[in-house]
């Protein structure tokens, strides 16, 4: 047998030395990162002026509810048809006003397509954004392209055109209303650190909406950023498909207390986005408040979706209106 060739073996050299280091901090890095756990859900720390944080937020609640044009001074909701309509607080009038608030028939309204035009009557005394308008003047009240619907004033009146897929109506408010003058807030559960949690906003793989239906039987299609994850402090992990609302996120839910100590079509709550670099948040069950139509008949409101109807009590947050409210 011939004698095997000699092999000399060679240092390796410097450049593949540094590929080689390389290589590994690369692995170590991504390893790292596939090994890096999320972070745990459940109870968030809740921060030490929390109750007076909470004050705040339930004072701003009661403002907003109160103010001239706040929900709990809705007086009326009017569905109009195409064509003209009078209005007043006579029984006269297609769009009765509460009594003795205006003349028996103070005007017109026009309906054409999507917009909506007033006509003041002779003895009328109305303003439009705070504008006189003359006796026998039209002037527009909504706009389609604009959508917009500037405020009519008369007596202790307020009204504007609000639009609900193919409806329009006069959303009527009255600054006399005593309910609203003694208001001081609804009774609510009390404040439970247990549901004050953290939240993990899982985003969508690509723009997704989500049905809405209102009491009217109307639906549309809303914005969703992601998928809020949550786990209670009993340790249960649920989640909740929230809607884009401006720089917040919006949640119509449901629990097993509604039609007992809550409103039985649910309740709402507002979510702040993760900051800059996380996917973390906090849903505050405390903040959960009534919709509109707990308390007035004159509104519109949206019904919890079946992906947040949650099948757990959420004691905490506003329980249902008192009877006074209905």
């Amino acid at each position: 047998e011939p004698p095997r060739p000699s092999v000399q073996k060679k240092a390796p050299s410097r450049i593949a030395l540094r590929n080689v280091a390389g290589a590994a901090a690369v692995f170590g890095a991504v390893l790292a990162t596939s090994c890096e756990l999320p972070e745990p859900l459940g109870m968030a720390p809740v921060p030490a002026d929390y109750q007076q944080r909470f004050e705040a937020w339930h004072a701003d609640r009661v403002q907003a509810l109160t103010h001239p044009t706040g929900w709990m001074r809705l007086a009326g909701l009017h569905w109009l048809q195409q064509g003209v309509q009078t209005f007043g607080s006579g029984p006269d009038a297609d769009v009765r006003f509460p009594e003795g608030k205006l003349q028996p028939v103070a005007g017109s309204f026009r309906v054409r397509a999507d917009s909506v035009w007033m006509t003041a009557g002779p003895s009328t005394e109305l303003t439009l954004d705070g504008e006189p308008v003359r006796p026998g003047q039209e002037v527009l009240l909504f706009d389609p392209v604009t959508q917009d619907a500037p405020m009519v004033a008369g007596g202790s009146l307020e009204w504007l055109i609000i639009q609900r897929e193919d409806l329009l109506g006069v959303r009527l408010y009255d600054h006399e209303n005593p309910l609203a003058d003694a208001f001081e807030g609804f009774e609510r559960f009390p404040m439970d650190s247990a549901w004050h949690l953290k939240a993990r906003l899982v985003p969508h793989s690509e723009p997704t909406q989500f049905a809405v239906t209102n009491v009217l039987g109307q639906t549309v299609m809303v914005d969703s950023p992601g998928i809020l994850e949550f786990t209670t402090t009993t340790g249960e992990s649920y989640s909740i498909l929230p809607m884009t609302e401006g720089e917040k996120m919006f949640i119509v839910f449901g629990d097993k207390t509604n039609g007992n100590a809550t409103y039985g079509s649910g309740r709402y709550l507002y979510v702040e986005f993760p900051p800059e670099g996380s996917d973390m948040t906090i849903i505050d069950f405390n903040l959960a408040y009534n919709p509109p139509c707990s308390y007035t008949a004159f509104s519109t409101c949206q019904l919890p979706p079946p992906s947040n109807r949650l099948p757990i009590p959420v004691r905490a947050g506003e329980r249902a209106p008192g009877p006074e409210y209905r």
